[in-house]
């Protein structure tokens, strides 16, 4: 058996790893850590169904999509993109002024894409209206909204992710809505921006109710490149 070295060797060979880690710059991970910022409180999102925050560009605003249960009417489409403060603290930048409509909506879900490839992000909401209706709102910085209905009623468990379907690799990203339709399908379309009309009918729709697809109760959607070519792929999962 190897003998013990004795305890002063042992605590001095402790200092000198740390000597050595604090000369090269390698402090303890606790000691990097940066103080965890101070959240805001006074956004109203109590009782959204959906309060998941995106982060935008290099500058990490956050844009969080609301379904504001305190608005004049219930279930009022909103939504506020929100940046740190020199205190550290998340406060609003930006929000919705949309009045009292829309309303009663249903089924909403989001996501940030570069639609006409300018670099900058715009806030794509997708949500199923009061009359039912398929709606698609863009938001963009200093412009008018870009707006689309598709007449597919009452769909549910939508979900949205963004990303260059098309393989155009100019810039421009295409949105990915997956949802469960009326007749309890799983449909999932793909929208692009075009100059003619802003967001377009789907470039492309694929719907199934094979395999057991057709009883599933939530939705979800990615997308990235699986194959390793310009176009990316998009991954369900129910």
């Amino acid at each position: 058996m190897k003998p013990k070295q004795p305890l002063f060797y042992r605590i001095s060979s402790i200092i000198a790893v740390w000597t050595i880690c604090f000369a090269l710059g390698l402090q303890p991970a606790a000691a990097q850590a940066p103080p965890p910022a101070q959240l805001a409180t006074d956004i109203p999102c109590d009782g959204t169904p959906f309060g998941r925050h995106l982060t935008l560009g290099q500058e990490q605003e956050l844009f969080e999509s609301i379904n504001d249960t305190t608005a004049a009417q219930p279930e009022t489409l909103n939504w506020v993109v929100q940046d740190r403060n020199s205190s550290g603290q998340l406060k609003p930048i930006a929000f919705a002024d949309v009045g009292v409509t829309p309303n009663h909506i249903s089924a909403l879900a989001a996501t940030a894409a570069d639609l006409d490839g300018d670099g900058k992000r715009e806030f794509v909401q997708g949500y199923t209206d009061s009359s039912g209706q398929y709606q698609l709102v863009a938001h963009r910085a200093g412009q008018s909204d870009l707006t689309h209905t598709e007449n597919w009623p009452n769909h549910t468990n939508r979900a949205l992710a963004a990303g260059d379907i098309l393989g155009q690799d100019n810039g421009a990203q295409q949105v990915v809505v997956a949802s469960r339709g009326a007749d309890n399908v799983l449909n999932v379309a793909v929208y692009s921006e075009t100059m003619a009309s802003g967001i377009g009918a789907p470039v492309a729709l694929w719907r199934s109710n094979t395999n057991g697809r057709g009883a599933g109760s939530k939705v979800h959607v990615a997308v990235g490149n699986l194959t390793s070519h310009r176009a990316a792929g998009i991954v369900n999962s129910l």
